[in-house]
């Protein structure tokens, strides 16, 4: 990148014409489809055993 700066400005003045605020705020109310958030769990990595002191079992 130069020192004046330009590709930045030319990024931030295309995303100004591309997402505007109502847009990114309709994006982030919309559920996620990937990620942890997802409602897909995966299982443990590893799994620890139970926990001494509630006796639940502990994972990775």
């Amino acid at each position: 990148m130069g020192c004046d700066g330009s590709p930045l400005l030319a990024g931030i003045l295309f995303l100004r014409n591309f997402l505007t605020i109502p847009r990114s705020l309709a994006l982030l109310t919309e559920p996620t489809k990937t990620g942890s958030a997802s409602g897909s769990s995966k299982p443990p990595l590893k799994e620890l055993g139970k926990h001494p002191d509630e006796g639940e079992s502990v994972g990775l």
